[in-house]
């Protein structure tokens, strides 16, 4: 079997295993789009260059007439420099001698800047094999549009390496909590700690769906004892509302190991669906018995109206609404306790968000705020800090 066949998308069975192959692309900004795009599965070994007849040609003057070539050694897959004038990179580091390269990583050949992806599926041709590509690129240091990253986000994701944080939600009135919202935190030693940097890596790679299902899922394992009454909050990133089948199967497998605790899913107000599909949705939470929470209310152009057609169990009110409530002008403070106000009749209890003063939290009270979050009541940290 030639390396051209194992590239392509097949199953071959040995015994009762099946064995699946994958395949090489290169992805950048190809077209002049501004979107990423990626080359026919490569056929390896695969030479880089500027001549015609190569296995993939880019015709531009920082690249070489035969600058590069790729290729597998044990299933390993290298990239080694032809004597090019402008070098080859992996990861920004120029390379001198055949260097392993996987999933992941930026390779730059003169100034044209590719990141590899490994598929199992087959992909549209973008180029063709052997193409031409259409480039325009400027003089000066390496193109740094892709991010670093990605090859360790999926080492992060593989091996959990996540370090959950919770911070405590209370009874307002009693002062007595009633669980936690669980944060996600990079514990990977060539990665960021925080959750917004990581968020941008996987977007990168369209992993967002994968890094949100992991802060849930290590999260709820890891989970400080909880009384019966407490909850765990578990934060959704918008893309997963717009695959709910995926999310659901997700929290069906939580759920399934975690029978007993209450859990309460939250998705961001300007990410809710509409009316007919956060009902299909909130009845398949109803069925695994998790509650729903409508997050950071009042932020942008609120849709309570709308979000009301599928009410919630919780609405949690944005710290752009808590903070300084207490003097806030008479005004916003009316309006604050008619939406409680309101709320309530329909059985929704209300949390604010981000209260870190007292004054803030006898404020909330006295409108009639049922929980609260915020560094008063505690910061986020991890199980260890809240162990009983």
């Amino acid at each position: 079997m030639t390396i051209k066949d194992l590239q392509q998308k097949s199953t071959r069975n040995e015994g009762t295993e099946e064995v699946q192959v994958s395949q090489w692309l290169l992805e950048g900004f190809f077209d002049g789009s501004g979107r990423k795009v990626r080359t026919a599965a490569l056929d390896l070994p695969c030479r880089i260059g500027r001549n015609g007849g190569l296995g993939i040609t880019f015709p531009f003057a920082s690249i070489s007439s035969e600058h590069a070539e790729l290729y597998l050694s044990s299933d390993q897959l290298f990239v080694r420099d032809l004597g090019s004038t402008n070098g080859t990179f992996v990861n920004h580091r120029r390379v001198d001698r055949p260097t392993p390269c996987d999933e992941g990583d930026i390779l730059h050949f003169g100034r044209l800047e590719v990141r590899l992806v490994r598929e199992d599926d087959s992909v549209p041709d973008k180029l063709g094999g052997g193409g031409t590509v259409e480039l325009h690129l400027s003089h000066g240091s390496l193109p740094n549009q892709l991010l670093l990253g990605t090859r360790q986000l999926h080492d992060l994701l593989k091996n959990r390496r996540v370090l959950p944080h919770f911070q405590p939600i209370v009874c307002l009135q009693q002062r007595e909590r009633r669980g936690f919202e669980i944060l996600g935190r990079g514990a990977h030693s060539d990665l960021p700690r925080s959750p917004s940097e990581l968020f941008k890596v996987a977007e990168e790679v369209g992993k967002e769906t994968d890094l949100s299902a992991a802060f849930r899922d290590i999260g709820t394992d890891e989970a400080p004892g909880l009384d019966p009454e407490e909850a765990l909050y578990l934060n959704t990133h918008p893309a997963e509302l717009r695959q709910p089948d995926e999310l659901l199967a997700s929290l069906a497998a939580l759920r399934e190991r975690h029978p007993s605790t209450v859990l309460v899913l939250e998705v961001h107000e300007s990410a809710a669906l509409d009316a007919s599909s956060m009902k299909l949705l909130r009845n398949e939470l109803r069925a695994l018995d998790i509650e729903l929470a409508y997050d950071d209310f009042g932020v942008g152009q609120s849709r309570l109206a709308e979000l009301l057609e599928v009410p919630p169990e919780v609405v949690k009110f944005d710290m752009a609404i808590v903070r300084g409530l207490h003097v806030a002008a008479s005004s916003k403070v009316s309006m604050v306790g008619s939406l409680v106000e309101m709320l309530h009749k329909e059985g929704i209890s209300c949390l604010a968000e981000g209260i870190e003063t007292e004054l803030e939290a006898r404020a909330c009270a006295e409108l009639g705020f049922d929980l609260a979050q915020g560094y008063l009541f505690g910061r986020p940290e991890p199980a260890s800090a809240w162990a009983n």
